[in-house]
Order: structure tokens, then C-alpha cells, then sequence
């Protein structure tokens, strides 16, 4: 069995889920960065640059994708509607291959909350249903398309996740840092969380635990300048970006909790998988990774800047609450948000369609 995913790039935290699916079938994944072709080079997959242009607000292929999908018996292509020769592939009586739309399901972006923006659903409804199944990243929008008359037999859930390294170390009541990862922007929180660190060191003194900022963006000069003009070297570490997964889990490990005050995406996984507390908005923005958040279980949903405060005053006084939530959350991933997992439910989708 071939199948063939369009993507704009391979994220990297894709990869352990794609080599699984690899086991089971031939799989050649697309991307729009040269520089994968070579890094990938090695994998059990195969992969093709596959450059796409913009027109206007669209993204359309260099090449004719029509063509490419005909040598394959599943083509699976990502849920958005931007992707104008991705989503009108059922609409082509020719086409041969089975198609699979993958993706959130409903409206998303950095800037925009999850499933706020409703104006587009109908037409949603009416591409995503041509496609011979849907491969969704939660069950949220199930109920929302079976509602608009799509078969629930034909949409599938790989929800989504990350892999972690495997850890010996189970000695959770060491952990004592505060840890924010991610894209150093304003959309994200950062400064917010400064301003709620400074204000919660202002009222403990220097026993607060430190806060470790892990990223790069826009915002870095800004949080360095805020560390120096307050004069917190000691309390607030700002490291850039790590990539290597290796050293990431060693920061995971010594952090009692992980904040990202305006989104929550993967990080809440990773967070989850390393046995860490996950601390954000209800309002965040996210892809629906904040799903998985069952608030005092899994991790923790703040109303406001002063309960965001009195959490990192509670980091220092009540610890073990923290801990209890990071354990809570860790066995909720072992148990419901493993690699193998995600990649069963693709498998899954692809097996219907071909059968």
C-alpha cells in the first residue's frame, strides 16, 4: 500500500509518529523545505520537495499534485482552506486515490481563538465530506460534522502529541524550577508572565523559585532588558532556543511547572510527558491541545493576572500540589497520548478508506 502526505514541512516532532506509520506501509511525505531532502535522506520514509507558491491568501503547489496522487492509493492532505489544490482534489472525477483531509477541523491561528471564528464551517462541511475520511487532531469537531450531515463512520482521531525520552528519574520532589518554552512574542504571553513573575517576587522575596525561559523571538531583547532593569539575574534565566531533546528533558525534569499564560500547544503534551504541572488561560490560543488540560488533574486554567501570580507564590509554598497535578498528568499521557497512539489513528484512517 502507498500512501503520500502533502505538507508545507516535516515538523520535527512529527518525525517518531511518521517512522511508525513507516512500519506498516510504503510512506512518502511532501515538503516545501529543500534542505528536508537531505535531512531525511536516511529515514524509512521517502521524501519529495514539493514547492508551493502563494496567491494572495492561497497556497497552491508548484507542481501538478493531481499528477503525483495518482501513483499512490491514499493521498492525505491537510484540513485547511488555504490549501485550494489540496481541498479541491475530491471534486476531480479522475483522481483514482483515496483522500484523507488531516487536520484541527475548525477554525485556529495565533491569533484567533479556538473555534471562534464560525463564518467558513459551511464550507468546511461541504469539501472536508467529499474526502473518503477525516483524520481529526481531537474528537471536538465529531459531534460539530456529524451535525452537518458528514457520515461518522468515515472520521477518525489521531490526537495529537509529541514523544518524550524514556527517564529513570522519579524523584519529582526535587523539581523547583518555573519553565516557560516557546517563541519569544508578545502573542504568547511572555511579557504578561514577567510582569506576574515580578509582581509574585515582590511579595516572597528572593526564596520565589527562578524562572527558566527557553526560546528565541521578536521579544528577547525585551526579556532581557526587563531581567537587568529589575535586577533579576539570579531568579531569571533566560537560555534561547534548545532544539536538542536531550537537554530539553534535563530542564523538564527540574521543573515543577510549565507556563505559557497565552497559548497552549504541544508544549502541554511535553510538558504532560516529562510528569510537569501545565499552566495557561482558558482563553489561550491553541490548536486544541488545550483539550487535554482537566483543570486541578491534568494541569491548571488561570481566570486572571492575580491568580496567575498566586500560583508561582504557591510554586514556593505549596509544592506538592504542583507535583500531585505533574504526576496526575504524566499517567494521563502514558496511558491516553502515546506516539504509537496517534499513529494508530492514522493507520486507522487509511485502512477504512483502502478497504
Amino acid at each position: 500500500m502507498k500512501v503520500i502526505f502533502f505538507l508545507h514541512e516535516i515538523q520535527h516532532y512529527r518525525i517518531p509518529i511518521f517512522r511508525l506509520i513507516a512500519k506498516k506501509i510504503d510512506l512518502t511525505l511532501c515538503t516545501n523545505k529543500k534542505d528536508q531532502i537531505k535531512k531525511y535522506e536516511n529515514e524509512c520514509f521517502s521524501v519529495e520537495y514539493l514547492p508551493i507558491k502563494k496567491l494572495g491568501p492561497f497556497l497552491i503547489h508548484s507542481k501538478n499534485i493531481y499528477k503525483i496522487a495518482r501513483n499512490f492509493d491514499v493521498t492525505v492532505g491537510l484540513m485547511n482552506l488555504r490549501c485550494i489544490d489540496i481541498v479541491l482534489m475530491p471534486l476531480n472525477p479522475f483522481l483514482k486515490t483515496k483522500i484523507i483531509f488531516w487536520g484541527i477541523g475548525v477554525s485556529a491561528s495565533y491569533n484567533r481563538n479556538f473555534d471562534v471564528d464560525n463564518r467558513l464551517d459551511f464550507l468546511r462541511f461541504w469539501l472536508f465530506e467529499k474526502a473518503n475520511a477525516l483524520l481529526f487532531y481531537t474528537d471536538y469537531p465529531i459531534k460539530k460534522y456529524a451535525k452537518n450531515k458528514v457520515s461518522k463512520a468515515k472520521m477518525f482521531v489521531a490526537n495529537n502529541t509529541v514523544e518524550v525520552l524514556p527517564t529513570n528519574n522519579n524523584n519529582d520532589t526535587s523539581r523547583k524550577d518555573i519553565l516557560f518554552i516557546g517563541s519569544l512574542y508578545a502573542e504568547k504571553g511572555i511579557n504578561y508572565l514577567l510582569e506576574a513573575y515580578l509582581e509574585a517576587y515582590n511579595t516572597v522575596g528572593s526564596c520565589l523559585n527562578r524562572l527558566v525561559i527557553i526560546g528565541d523571538g521578536k521579544e528577547y531583547y525585551n526579556v532581557q532588558k526587563f531581567i537587568d532593569q529589575h535586577k533579576l539575574q539570579e531568579k531569571i534565566v533566560l537560555e534561547g532556543a534548545i532544539y536538542d531533546q536531550k537537554i530539553l528533558k534535563e530542564y523538564f525534569l527540574n521543573s515543577i511547572v510549565s507556563i505559557s499564560p497565552k497559548q497552549a500547544g504541544l508544549s502541554v503534551l511535553m510538558s504532560m510527558g516529562y510528569g510537569v504541572c501545565f499552566i495557561t488561560s482558558k482563553n489561550a490560543i491553541t490548536g486544541g491541545e488545550i483539550l487535554n488540560i482537566d483543570h486541578g488533574k491534568t494541569g491548571l486554567f488561570y481566570k486572571d493576572k492575580k491568580e496567575l501570580i498566586s500560583y508561582l507564590i504557591d510554586v514556593y509554598r505549596k509544592p506538592e500540589k504542583f507535583v500531585n497535578i505533574g504526576r496526575s498528568a504524566k499517567n494521563y499521557y502514558d496511558s491516553e497520548r502515546q506516539p504509537s497512539q496517534m499513529a494508530d489513528g492514522i493507520i486507522n484512517a487509511i485502512k477504512y478508506v483502502i478497504s
